[in-house]
This record gives C-alpha cells, sequence and structure tokens, in this order.
C-alpha cells in the first residue's frame, strides 16, 4: 500500500470544526490502495482526549492505524520569536478600523498559521526520512499547509494534490484589505503552479481558481457525509420539523420559514398540537425576538448545543429537516457541510431563501427535497408535508440512494485515490 502525506491544521475533528473532509478522507483512502500519514498541529493538548475522539469514529484496527501515524504539534512548546502574530494582534484597537486591517495584513502575511510552518517542516523532514512517501496532499484553510506542500514538492520530488475547501485570495469574506489581497494572489498563484492537481468542493469555486490561474483544470471533488454516521432511530410521531448549526443573520433568513409556519396555524391548516419545531445550534438573541414577533415562541423551540451523536440522531428521526440557504451573492459555490449530513440522514429537506445555487443542484440530483424561494411556495410546500403526515402517519423518505451515495466519504476518497493513481508509480 502506498504511503501517502496528509497535511491539515485542524485534525482530528472536533465539535467546533466546521470541515470534516481531511477525517474523511484519512478513514476511506487506504479503500484506494494508499495509507495516509497525517501532519497536523496538535487538537487538544492532552494526547488521551484526541485518542478517545478517534477511538470514538474508527473502532479496532482502524483506530490503531489513524493514532499511531498521525504527528501532533504543540506549538504551545515554542513560545518567543514564534508567538502567533494572530493572538499579539487580536487585542489591538485601533480608531482607524482600515490601518488595523492593514497592519494584521501585513504582519500575518502569508497566512495567520505561519508560526506552524517550522515545526511542521522538522516534522515533514523526519517523515521523509523514515517513510516512504509516494505523495503528498495538503488541505485549506489555512493555508500554509500548501506552502508547506509546495517546499516538499520541490525538495523530495512527490506528486503534490492540493485541495482547497475555499478560495485563497478569492474568499468571499477575506479579512483583510487590497494590498494584502494582491500579495496573496501573487504568492498563490506562485505557490500552486507546483501542484500536479488542484481540487475544490464546487463547480463555482473551480470556475473561480481556473480563472486566477490562467485557465488551468481544477477538480471538483464535492465534501461529503460518513454513511457510518447514520443512526437507526424511531421517526418523531409528531410533525416534527428540525434545524441544526449555526444560523447567520443578514445571510439566511428564517423569517421566512416563522411567517409560513404562522400562516398555516392562522389558516388552520395545520393543529399546533401536532406540531413539533426545534433548532439546534447556539441560541440566538435576535432569532428569538423573530420567534416571539410571530407569535410561535411556544412552537418554535431553541434547544442550544447538543453533541453531535446527538444531533445526527435528531436528523434521522425528524419528518422534515430544514436548511437555509445563503441569502448573498458574493460566493454561490459556498455551502454549509450540513447539507450532506442531512443526505445521509435520509428524510426530506426544505431548502429556503437565496436562489439557484449548488445546494439547490444537490437537492435536484439527489431527489432529496424541495426548494422554497418565496414565502407562498413554502407555505405549500409544508402544506403538503403535513398532509402526507396525515395521510400516512410519517412522511416517506426522499432520495435516489445511489445518488445520494456519490457525496459519502467513500466516493469522495475513491476520486482522490484515482488522481493519486495518475501521479504515482
Amino acid at each position: 500500500m502506498k504511503k501517502v502525506l496528509v497535511i491539515s491544521f485542524n485534525f482530528p475533528p472536533d465539535e467546533i470544526i466546521a470541515s470534516r473532509r481531511m477525517w474523511g478522507l484519512v478513514k476511506y483512502l487506504n479503500n484506494y490502495g494508499y495509507y495516509p500519514l497525517v501532519l497536523t498541529k496538535e487538537n487538544s493538548g492532552v494526547v488521551s482526549g484526541i485518542a478517545k475522539i478517534i477511538q470514538t469514529y474508527f473502532p479496532g484496527d482502524i483506530y490503531d492505524m489513524i493514532l499511531k501515524k498521525i504527528v501532533f504539534l504543540n506549538p504551545e512548546k515554542f513560545r518567543g520569536k514564534y508567538a502567533d502574530f494572530q493572538s499579539s494582534i487580536s487585542g489591538r484597537r485601533s480608531l482607524v478600523d482600515a490601518l488595523t486591517r492593514f497592519l494584521k495584513g501585513i504582519i500575518t502575511y502569508p497566512d495567520e498559521k505561519k508560526t506552524w510552518y517550522p515545526f511542521a517542516w522538522s516534522a515533514i523532514e523526519e517523515i521523509f526520512r523514515s517513510e516512504d512517501i509516494k505523495a503528498v496532499i495538503s488541505s485549506s484553510a489555512p493555508v500554509i499547509t500548501h506552502i508547506l506542500a509546495n517546499r516538499v514538492k520541490r525538495k523530495y520530488k512527490v506528486p503534490w494534490i492540493a485541495d482547497l475547501r475555499d478560495p485563497w485570495s478569492q474568499y468571499h469574506s477575506y479579512p483583510y484589505d487590497n494590498i494584502r489581497r494582491c500579495l496573496d494572489k501573487g504568492i498563490e498563484r506562485k505557490t500552486l503552479q507546483e501542484a500536479d492537481f488542484m481540487v475544490t468542493v464546487t463547480e463555482p469555486v473551480a470556475e473561480k481558481l481556473s480563472e486566477l490561474h490562467g485557465g488551468r483544470d481544477v477538480k471538483v471533488i464535492h465534501n461529503g457525509f460518513d454513511p457510518d454516521e447514520k443512526q437507526k432511530v424511531a421517526l418523531s410521531s409528531k410533525f416534527s420539523i428540525i434545524y441544526t448549526g449555526n444560523i447567520h443573520r443578514g445571510k439566511q433568513d428564517a423569517k421566512l420559514f416563522l411567517l409560513a409556519i404562522k400562516r398555516l396555524l392562522d389558516e388552520k391548516r395545520i393543529d399546533a398540537e401536532c406540531l413539533e419545531i426545534n433548532f439546534y445550534g447556539p441560541k440566538r438573541t435576535w432569532l428569538q425576538e423573530e420567534i416571539d414577533e410571530c407569535g410561535l415562541s411556544d412552537i418554535v423551540i431553541q434547544k442550544g448545543v447538543i453533541s453531535r451523536k446527538e444531533v445526527i440522531g435528531k436528523q434521522c428521526s425528524s419528518q422534515v429537516l430544514l436548511l437555509f440557504n445563503w441569502t448573498v451573492s458574493e460566493e454561490p459555490g459556498v455551502m454549509t457541510g450540513k447539507i450532506f449530513e442531512y443526505l445521509n440522514a435520509g428524510r426530506p429537506i426544505i431548502a429556503i431563501g437565496g436562489g439557484k445555487s449548488v445546494v439547490t443542484d444537490i437537492l435536484e440530483r439527489t431527489k432529496t427535497g424541495v426548494c422554497a424561494f418565496n414565502l407562498e411556495s413554502l407555505v405549500n410546500i409544508l402544506s403538503d408535508y403535513y398532509e402526507e403526515y396525515l395521510r400516512l402517519g410519517a412522511i416517506a423518505p426522499d432520495g435516489i440512494r445511489g445518488d445520494i451515495d456519490k457525496y459519502s466519504y467513500v466516493e469522495m476518497s475513491r476520486q482522490f485515490g484515482a488522481l493519486l493513481d495518475a501521479v504515482t508509480d
């Protein structure tokens, strides 16, 4: 089995790390002839805690393999001249925000996590002295992973796949000024031109990257879900609707959903006794104000944060899953990772707000849900689902399983394996 070095700053995932992409890759890549070794920062500072996380997700032989082959680096050991620049400026407050932003952009160039670089590189040299590495995969953010992989490529002459979960200099929430963006574009082009393959997660992001990189072919390998996480649980006896995760004010429209529920209750098209609506995630004051304004405080409940395992169980037991599309147009290729968890749950999905996007494309391909772009269509969709619930006692699962499985970590790993096949001996 060929050994591959995976450089991923955040690994393994915990409750606060959004992307589980490399976690899924490491779990399933060995099915396709590759043995991944992961270079990462230390996740929690407590190795026993990390071992517990890994054992939870990867029992048995897979657990032993992964725990033995992850290199944990603890930057806390290396204070002084390599102090974290990001932390050093986080407390500064200037009367001139633009100046603060400019200074932050200069100080943190080329990446806020650059203090990890010397320790990561030392570990990489040690790995190459002891292991026969056939290729390297780097995944960002942060982009320091690609800068490291570029050096690996040049020194050790091994193939390199650069995986960008988000754009680098073209990110829709780019945090620096235009001077820093120009610098980032330059280093992005110079760094990634060495990669054998560039990979990203959606077609719109691939098009944007291709344009910046002179028309280069950028491969799309979608994010996915872990099929092992699906739980066999009983469906809720009520007409249950849940939302899981954060809600971003001004970027996602929860009010549209609340207004639709209010209308259906006012028109007596839904019986409140049959209805159960829960939001799982950080409680938001502004959301509670909208709930109260619609007179739904006894029906729509913010349950707060629960564990990932509990979230997955709630998704699998709910009659309907709620998804709020982005209402902003800066980045049509960005989508929340919860869409893949929802696909795995196998329950009908209602996507609300926004317009045509990568989310709506996925729902159409997999037949796992419907999209509502205005109040009238949402009211009708909810009414139809409720009538089905009354008629059958439950809402039938949606989706074509074969098409859904194309978004699993198993398929994602197969596609990475195919790229590795193309560049390794």
